[in-house]
């Protein structure tokens, strides 16, 4: 057996004690730590996972079975899949309760009218828009009612929608879950290009606010045990 040095002279006597280092630059192979996404969010009421415990999922249509459409962990599957595409990447879903006490975030959009013009009304929630035909001389009223319709129709907004107890002019917005969390659902008009409030309506937004009481990640932190996580989403 011969062994090929770069330094040792081809002619050294065979007693010889030779010792020869070389640099060499090789790549890590097999020992690159593979993408797994962890998304720790909360699920509707109704649904009935097992708390902290993984679950893996393969595309945002099951997150929405699985927690309910619409819920923070639809939201985030929703955002992870569209990044990374279905398949490429193993993602684990660890579904928390709501905690003990917390409360929904709470907003509203009062229409004042009625409409003098026909037009588009173009509400924005979370960054989907919902748009609602307005008729001619509609009322306001009517028009909250139709925004009412729309809201819900959607179930894969993250709030529901409801006529105000006081005012039926005005639509209520209620987070699909608790915690302080859901106060960053926006509520927003006219974002698009060329999109304006139908002529005679006047539109007021109440922010969503009053949400409280975020549930802990130790439990499903702890549930990582030897999986080891790329990313960790909450």
């Amino acid at each position: 057996m011969s062994i090929d040095f770069s330094l040792v002279p081809n002619n050294a006597v065979a007693s010889g004690v030779f010792v020869e280092q070389e640099f060499k630059r090789t790549g890590t192979g097999s020992l690159r730590i593979p993408q797994r996404v962890a998304l720790l969010g909360q699920y509707n009421t109704g649904k009935t996972p097992v708390n902290n415990t993984a679950r893996n999922i393969t595309s945002a249509d099951e997150a929405a079975s699985l927690y309910g459409f619409g819920s923070m962990l639809h939201m985030m599957a929703k955002a992870v899949f569209a990044g990374i595409g279905a398949g490429t990447v193993e993602v684990d879903a660890f579904p928390l309760a709501d905690a003990g006490g917390s409360a929904a975030a709470v907003g509203s959009l009062a229409i004042v009218g009625p409409a003098t013009a026909a037009g588009t009304l173009s509400l924005y929630i979370a960054g989907k828009r919902v748009q609602v035909a307005v008729a001619n001389a509609a009322a306001a009223t009517a028009i909250a009612a139709a925004v009412i319709a729309a809201v819900n129709a959607d179930t894969s907004l993250p709030v529901t929608a409801l006529v105000d107890g006081v005012d039926a002019f005005k639509v209520n917005f209620t987070s699909k879950w608790k915690g302080a969390s859901a106060n960053q659902i926006s509520l927003e008009v006219n974002l698009g290009t060329g999109e304006a409030t139908p002529a005679g309506l006047t539109l007021t937004i109440v922010d969503m606010a009053s949400g409280s009481g975020d549930p802990s990640i130790t439990s499903a932190l702890d549930a990582f045990g030897n999986t080891w996580y790329t990313w960790v989403v909450n």
